[in-house]
């Protein structure tokens, strides 16, 4: 049986396992909820890094466990990590590197970690999330999966359309400060517009900041937005991105989440210079301001192109698996 295991502390990572586990294709397991290995198992993907990975890595190797590990992020996303991490992060997500080659390199020394472990023999696989690692170190074990993708239902009702969101993680590669300039600028011509947020901007009588919301409350207010903000500079994927998208509803995003969905670089949700306030405000405007018929030809145009997404990216999925001898 193929178990999968991270800590409660990578959000990104835990939902694509439970995706997986959601194929029918695994088990799915915090490493802090760990008490003991279950004797079923016959191979075991751990997705980033934890500290108490260690004691299980080599329960398994004794065991004759086939032993893998997942990277979701880009190689972008890689170095910003890198670049970004604080001591806080330290004390919470990376606990096998010391401080000081932590606070320097991040990502990066967990990612050669992981490479040497593998060149080492210590484990037997290493599924990238992203093609591009492959040019780099593609080798036997080495292999790209894609993302798998749940399916959500189509929103059938238009909400106000006053509504925007920003739902999305307060790190630099969300690009989150350009997206809620352009939330201003775009309110300086339509000043009925409301920014709904889980981020922690001062709140304003056209500001609501969310916080943590359960996931009731999250899929209530993902359901109520009219066009979603989503354009980072760098992604893996973008589940948050695909909450919105997989129900049809509007979100904009950048290059690099469309050409993740299979998305059409033209179509009316990319911005093309995710730098831009102006383009992003324009952009909402234009939504905004159209038509009933062009909102609702967009909305099926999006759901229908998840749909197909979430076809390719499964049946993707398992195939390699299979090649890899993973299930």
């Amino acid at each position: 049986m193929l178990y999968t295991v991270c800590s409660k502390y990578h959000p990104g990572v835990d939902t694509h396992l439970r995706n997986v586990e959601s194929l029918g294709l695994s088990k799915h397991l915090y490493i802090e909820d760990l008490s003991e290995i279950p004797g079923d198992i016959t191979t075991i993907i751990f997705g980033a890094w934890h500290i108490s990975y260690k004691p299980v890595l080599k329960f398994a190797k004794r065991r004759g466990i086939k032993i893998g590990f997942l990277w979701t992020s880009s190689p972008t996303e890689t170095e910003l990590h890198s670049i970004i991490i604080s001591q806080h992060q330290h004390e919470m997500l990376y606990q096998s590197s010391s401080p000081t080659e932590t606070g320097m390199q991040g990502e990066i020394s967990l990612l050669n970690r992981i490479i040497a472990m593998k060149q080492n023999n210590e484990i037997d696989f290493i599924w990238f999330a992203k093609k591009d690692f492959l040019a780099a170190f593609g080798d036997d074990g080495i292999f790209y999966a894609p993302h798998p993708v749940h399916d959500r239902t189509k929103r059938t009702s238009i909400p106000d359309k006053n509504n925007i969101s920003l739902f999305s993680s307060p790190a630099i590669k969300k690009n989150t400060f350009s997206q809620y300039l352009a939330f201003i600028a775009v309110r300086r011509r339509i000043p009925t517009l409301h920014l709904k947020t889980n981020l922690s901007f001062k709140p304003m009588t056209y500001i609501t900041a969310l916080g943590w919301m359960p996931q009731d409350i999250y899929e209530q207010e993902i359901n109520n937005t009219y066009v979603a903000l989503h354009v980072s500079l760098a992604e893996s994927f973008a589940y948050g991105a695909y909450e919105f998208l997989g129900r049809g509803i509007p979100c904009l995003v950048s290059p690099t989440i469309a050409r993740n969905f299979n998305l059409p670089l033209q179509a009316d949700i990319v911005i093309h210079n995710v730098d831009s306030v102006k383009e992003i405000a324009d952009r909402i405007q234009y939504i905004v301001e159209s038509d009933e018929e062009y909102y609702k030809k967009l909305s099926d145009t999006i759901y229908q192109a998840m749909r197909k997404l979430k076809e390719h990216n499964n049946t993707s999925l398992i195939k390699i698996f299979r090649e890899q001898d993973i299930l």
